[in-house]
């Protein structure tokens, strides 16, 4: 009996502990306003949901844990509940009626604030706040004095060959259009210490600047308001620790194609998240061609590959283009063995196909994709929407900016199309180049320049840059971010803009790439570009190219750089089709579109080896598949 009131009581006590448990635990939402709810749990919050366990409620921890809020106002009545967040460093409102938002100076975790058409009267309250990026468009006659009163100026630290920030915070309230419209002006005193990081082919209009470290030593930055210095501050740049110089070797042949795909000889390797795996054999060239979209009148890339048995791929798919054997391939045309020169377009239905626009292609023309020089010497006028090409009497090209075009003798043409042929205009004597140029404080466009070193206006003839003057360049020629492997578009940034981004690469002109990685800092000398990364088990491994051709590797962990035998390293993952290091029905789609390719066009997709693609390969991938499962 004892053991029995005992049990009962065990089991009543469970239960009841059970249920304190289920009303303890119940979800709720967070108590905020309707309108603002409703907002976040419909609609992407950058790069994440508000609703981060997908059980259709916002609760009250998973406010107080969001990092970043983009809210629509529109409707809203209350936003005091934004104090709550405690977690929150960027928010972004848009629309709506509030004209006071002080309130969020209590919002210590917070360091990015935009607003986008929010009505606000009052902008000093950021005064006491530590934002580093506050976005706000500004009527042009908002008066600067009040402005310039809540910056906070920071001075410069940087060591050689990296970047840091210099002027005013919180960045981004004084945007290009304002800052021209007042006359606001960043002036660094000594350019041979540092520079903007972007380089400037104009004032830079802004309150502040990435600053390129370039050899050490102290100068002073300015920044004026209508003529008037506003603040002085300080740029030290410190020395940089011995970079890395290991000697080059002959220079290979190995091509970086795009951040995904390079070429070694004739073979193509892509790099997918577990590293190197070679894609194709036998390749005679990878182009991204232009093309003529016949639906929507637009000229955008594709990726081609050619074969040296003239089979071609257009997206990695068969292409039958019933022409000739390809035996070339560039940017601008297709050419085949009888040296006729085509065009590529697709049509309203999407399938791709060829116009021949002229014979006795002997090479492309750098600077247009207007024309082609023939095997007599001369220019090949091409019309990409009329499909003609016309032959002209310009010869050897020795310079070219679209339809402009400066011969050999130093004489600069217009061509045009006409109703019977090209239309040819001379336009003047003594021209040794047309391009697009940059020049401080002066002019950016296309110019011609003579032999006497002036550079003129395309359009109007009048001196645009006189003699002596040099264009500007810019700082430094690449920077990024280390942006590991990934499906679809990949980051690869060249110089340019400000911000309080920390880049992870800056390439110098002189070639130096000089890596900040956290704590760590490196650099190696002779470098032609970045290409891509990948994730390690305990860091990055970031991929570059030098100057010899030759694919070098840096492991963020060890902060070491390697050179990378990609022939050694890579795996040979047949039935991988599209490479994205899975096989499933994405492969089987694409491999039923292989069915005769010969194996010196192919290589994923023989998955038996025995030099044909054809039903047995489906068969043996279907059985691959199935396993994996």
């Amino acid at each position: 009996m004892k053991r029995t009131l005992a049990l009962i009581l065990c089991m009543t006590a469970l239960a009841s502990s059970g249920t304190a448990y289920a009303e303890d635990n119940t979800v709720k939402a967070a108590d905020i306003d309707k309108t603002a709810y409703e907002y976040m749990l419909k609609n992407p919050n950058f790069d994440f949901e508000a609703d981060t366990d997908g059980d259709g409620i916002i609760s009250e921890n998973e406010l107080k844990a969001m990092p970043k809020l983009l809210l629509d106002l529109t409707g809203v009545k209350d936003i005091s509940w934004l104090k709550r967040m405690d977690s929150l460093n960027t928010l972004y409102l848009e629309n709506g009626d509030f004209t006071d938002l002080s309130f969020l100076t209590e919002m210590s975790s917070l360091k990015s604030l935009i607003l986008s058409r929010v009505p606000v009267e009052d902008i000093s309250f950021v005064k006491d706040m530590e934002l580093d990026e506050f976005v706000i468009q500004l009527d042009d006659d908002y008066p600067p004095e009040k402005v310039f009163d809540i910056i906070r100026w920071k001075d410069c630290q940087v060591d050689e060959g990296y970047a840091a920030l210099a002027g005013g915070l919180p960045e981004g309230i004084i945007d290009y259009g304002y800052g021209e419209k007042n006359d606001i002006v960043f002036k660094i005193e000594d350019t041979e210490i540092a520079d903007i990081l972007s380089g400037t082919s104009s004032p830079w209009r802004y309150a502040s600047a990435q600053i390129f470290g370039k050899k050490a030593g102290t100068t002073k930055y300015t920044v004026e308001c209508g003529g008037k210095v506003v603040h002085t501050g300080t740029i030290t740049v410190a020395p940089t620790k011995n970079t890395y110089d290991p000697p080059l070797e002959e220079i290979k042949d190995i091509k970086v194609y795009d951040e995904l795909s390079i070429v070694i000889g004739d073979s193509i390797y892509n790099l997918t998240e577990n590293g190197w795996e070679k894609k194709y054999d036998d390749v005679l060239c990878r182009t991204d061609l232009r093309y003529l979209n016949l639906k929507t009148l637009a000229t955008p890339n594709v990726d081609v590959l050619v074969f040296k048995d003239g089979k071609v791929l257009i997206e990695d798919k068969p292409a039958e283009l019933g022409i000739g054997k390809i035996v070339y391939a560039d940017r601008s045309f297709l050419v085949d063995d009888k040296g006729s020169a085509y065009i590529l377009e697709k049509d309203k239905s999407g399938e791709f196909r060829t116009f021949k626009v002229g014979d006795n292609f002997e090479c492309p023309i750098k600077g247009t994709d207007k024309g082609y020089l023939d095997r007599s010497g001369k220019l090949v006028y091409v019309d990409r929407q009329e499909e003609k090409g016309w032959p002209t009497s310009i010869t050897s090209p020795i310079s070219a900016l679209s339809d402009y075009f400066v011969d050999d003798k130093n004489i600069l043409w217009h061509v045009e199309p006409g109703v019977k042929g090209a239309i040819v205009k001379k336009i003047a004597e003594n021209v040794v180049s047309v391009a697009y140029t940059h020049y401080d404080n002066k002019y950016y466009g296309p110019l011609y320049t003579d032999k006497d070193g002036i550079s003129y206006t395309l359009e109007k003839g009048t001196v645009a840059v006189p003699d002596g003057i040099s264009s500007s360049s810019r700082t430094v020629r690449y920077c990024g971010l280390f942006i590991p492997y990934q499906k679809g578009p990949v980051s690869y940034q060249t110089a340019g803009g400000s911000g309080g981004v920390t880049y992870d690469y800056i390439i110098s002109n002189d070639d130096v790439m000089y890596i900040n990685n956290g704590e760590k800092k490196n650099s190696i000398t002779n470098v032609e570009r970045y290409i891509n990364c990948i994730n390690n088990e305990n860091g990055k491994t970031v991929f570059f190219m030098r100057k010899d051709n030759t694919i070098w590797q840096y492991d963020t962990y060890t902060d070491e750089f390697t050179k990378t035998d990609i022939t050694v390293s890579v795996t040979d993952k047949r039935g991988d089709i599209n490479g994205d290091t899975v096989m499933d029905g994405k492969d089987l789609e694409l491999l039923a579109q292989f069915i005769t390719q010969p194996q010196s066009t192919v290589r994923a997709e023989d998955i038996n080896g025995d030099g044909k693609i054809n039903t047995f390969d489906i068969v043996a991938l279907r059985r691959v598949i199935a396993e994996e499962k």
